[in-house]
């Protein structure tokens, strides 16, 4: 899934937002009982590479995504695991990344 999210915030002001909202993220409890695992994270100057597990039981899958922070754009690719019954969220997903993502940016 790759993602556009402009802003007007210059470079290095998006960096700062997105890197600390990342590090509130890998604390928070996620809903419904799914856990986070091996959450890792490395800024390459303005690109960010996020790789965890997440689910539920034995159920679940790793999320990676890279995002490149550039001086009026957001990109973020972002690669998901399979739904077991082979259902797309995708859309879902999208919606929600760009709930939290748009605001983060204004």
């Amino acid at each position: 899934m790759h993602l556009e999210i402009p802003h007007t915030l210059g470079k290095e002001e998006a960096i700062r937002r997105i890197d600390q909202t990342i590090a509130e993220v890998e604390k928070q409890s996620l809903p419904a009982g799914v856990v986070m695992k091996n959450f890792t994270k490395a800024w390459t100057d303005n690109v960010l590479k996020i790789s965890f597990w997440a689910g539920k039981s034995v159920f679940g899958g790793t999320i990676s995504s890279i995002i490149t922070v550039q001086d009026a754009m957001v990109l973020i690719d972002l690669e998901l695991p399979l739904d077991p019954e082979g259902l797309s969220v995708e859309s879902q997903i999208e919606e929600g990344v760009r709930g939290k993502v748009t605001p983060l940016l204004n």
